[in-house]
C-alpha cells in the first residue's frame, strides 16, 4: 500500500471527527443560548424585582411600627 494514502486517509478521518466534535460544540452552543433567552424571558414572572420586594419590607414594618404603637400606648394606660 502507499504510504501517501494512508496518510490522506488518516487525514481525511481525523478532519471528519473534528467536523463532527464542531458541529457538536456548534448545537449545544445554539442550545444554550435559547435556554438563556427563555430564562430571561420567565425570570420576572417568578421572582419579586428589587424595588417591589423594599416597597413591601417597608409596607411591613410601617404596619410593625403601628402594633409596637399601639402596644405602648395600652402599658402607659395600665391595661
Amino acid at each position: 500500500m502507499d504510504w501517501q494514502f494512508i496518510g490522506q486517509g488518516a487525514t481525511y478521518l481525523i478532519m471528519v471527527m473534528g467536523g463532527w466534535i464542531l458541529k457538536t460544540l456548534w448545537s449545544a452552543q445554539r442550545e444554550m443560548a435559547a435556554d438563556l433567552a427563555k430564562l430571561r424571558e420567565e425570570l420576572p414572572k417568578e421572582y419579586v424585582s428589587k424595588p417591589d420586594f423594599k416597597e413591601s419590607i417597608a409596607a411591613l414594618f410601617k404596619k410593625l411600627d403601628y402594633i409596637a404603637e399601639r402596644l405602648d400606648r395600652r402599658e402607659d394606660k395600665g391595661l
